[in-house]
């Protein structure tokens, strides 16, 4: 397994951390799955940045036939799932990684000695993605 860290905060610009995912995709071959991978990042990163008052980690790991995303922080809520709303401006993030990864979920760990959680997501290496309702969700 290979794996790569990037430690951010909330003054990281996004880009520093898109292209620190987008590098540990190419070195591993992966071109397939950059764009679903990404908005994946994309909006755990800016989960950390909106809901926590301090930085995270995001680890980035080639397993045999996923990449494992997971980001750490030192907030203990874990997310939710909100219901669709129409009317309502953002809160769509967990949403988008449900629909893209395989399986995602969140468990307690701990960041620089504070305790927190670890959000993760499963991206399929090969074609053919579970279905929507199928393995979502696991903690």
């Amino acid at each position: 397994m290979d794996a790569v860290r990037v430690r951010f905060d909330h003054d990281v610009s996004m880009a520093v951390v898109r292209q620190a995912t987008r590098d540990a995709l190419d070195a591993w071959h992966a071109p397939q799955i950059v764009d679903d991978t990404l908005v994946v990042v994309t909006e755990l990163v800016a989960n950390v940045r909106q809901h926590t008052a301090d930085g995270g980690e995001l680890t980035l790991t080639l397993q045999p036939d996923v990449i494992l995303v997971e980001v750490a922080d030192t907030s203990p809520e874990k997310p939710q799932l909100r219901p669709r709303d129409s009317h309502r401006v953002g809160g769509r993030g967990m949403q988008l990684v449900a629909a893209l990864a395989r399986r995602w979920g969140a468990r307690a760990a701990s960041l620089t000695g504070r305790a927190g959680k670890v959000v993760w997501a499963e991206l399929a290496l090969r074609p053919g993605r579970m279905t929507a309702a199928a393995g979502r969700g696991v903690g």
